[in-house]
């Protein structure tokens, strides 16, 4: 809905369709069987896991599985700091059971080593899920400032245009970058299999799990939801150069200042798992200036685009050069993009070292 306001122009918009950006859910697994590094090619056989037979073979609190057992990230940990384990890997635990059931062969188990067992190890199986909905209402304004003699100045007595935006979010999807584990947990390919009774309730660490074990949890748990308040204000602006008497015409400059404000941030919600282990800031700032200078008739476009990110300390510099030289139809471009931030750091630091330079031929019909 479109409608004049204050000397401008007003929108109220509403959007309801796919979020723009993932979530990330534990889909399942897979347990090899003779080979511990992951490998499917080097394994003897491939288990299928469900998500609850991984979030809970990997979260078991000490002694779910009897006296002795332990969760299997617990297991890897202190396996990895190069101690004897004290503890016995679950896959050990579980795949001795098995195997008299299926004849499965029997996970090695590093804390006594058992004839006839088989090294092991379990993938997680994830999904970046963009079915999530949004729900967005939003409103825009804009207005020439013309009309304020104050404001015109420059070679051309120019005035800027300001531009404010605003939408409001409701029910944005997040992964959590610390989760409330449950208490208990299921191993259904166990209960399948007749190794536990139906519906067996195993104890579980429970308790904050953080870093990448907040991602081996089951969806109910791992994704929380947060409305969210984007604001903006911006100036767009016709730019003469003074003293630049053969300039053909003006540069189009824009600056723009962006607040992003996440009502349940406390919560740690992840900016974008798996790619970026960053927290969402409550109010997560930034700026951009966007500029275009035609040269040569028009025929020569240099266009800048510069970011700041101010809460994860960011910063993203883009510059295109376009040739319009050769009829209608061609349009070669030179491109490049700077990036510097910190590690893992979305939405700009995640590509850190990443800067390049290309090249593109497009043509246009």
């Amino acid at each position: 809905m479109k409608f004049d306001t204050l000397g401008g122009q007003a929108t109220i918009n509403g959007f309801y369709g796919r979020q723009d950006l993932p979530v990330l859910t534990l889909e399942g697994g897979t347990l090899f069987l003779g080979d511990a590094f992951n490998n499917s090619s080097g394994a003897a056989g491939a288990v299928p896991l469900s998500a609850a037979d991984v979030a809970t073979v990997v979260n078991g609190a000490a002694g779910f599985l009897g006296p002795g057992t332990g969760g299997y990230l617990a297991f890897l940990r202190q396996f990895q700091s190069g101690a004897a384990p004290t503890i016995a890997s679950p896959l050990s635990v579980l795949s001795a059971a098995a195997g008299g059931v299926l004849g499965t062969p029997t996970c090695i188990d590093p804390t006594g080593l058992i004839a006839g067992t088989v090294p092991c190890s379990i993938n997680g199986i994830v999904n970046l899920d963009y079915t999530a909905r949004q729900r967005v209402l939003g409103f825009t304004f804009t207005r020439d400032m013309g009309d304020f003699k104050a404001l015109r100045f420059g070679p051309k007595n120019t005035s800027p245009s300001l531009r404010f935006e605003a939408s409001y979010e409701f029910g944005k999807k997040f992964n959590r970058s610390r989760v409330a584990s449950p208490t208990t947990g299921t191993v259904p390919l166990a209960e399948a299999l007749g190794i536990l009774p139906p519906g067996t309730a195993l104890p579980l660490n429970g308790g904050t799990v953080g870093g990448s074990g907040a991602l081996a949890q089951l969806s109910g748990d791992a994704i929380t939801e947060s409305d969210v308040l984007s604001t903006m204000i911006g100036f767009d602006y016709p730019l003469w150069i003074p003293g630049w008497d053969t300039q053909e015409k003006s540069i189009f400059t824009s600056f723009q200042f962006f607040n992003i404000h996440t009502f349940d941030a406390d919560e740690g919600l992840l900016v974008q798992a798996p790619y970026a282990f960053s927290e969402v800031a409550e109010d997560h700032q930034y700026v951009t200036l966007l500029w275009s200078a035609p040269l040569h008739q028009q025929r020569l476009v240099f266009e800048g685009l510069f970011i700041r990110d101010f809460d994860q300390q960011g910063t993203f510099y883009r510059q295109r050069i376009d040739f319009n030289y050769f009829g209608k139809n061609w349009r070669p471009r030179i491109e490049a993009m700077f990036f510097d931030g910190g590690a893992e750091t979305a939405p700009i630091g995640i590509y850190d070292d990443k800067d390049f330079v290309e090249f593109s031929l497009t043509y246009q019909f």
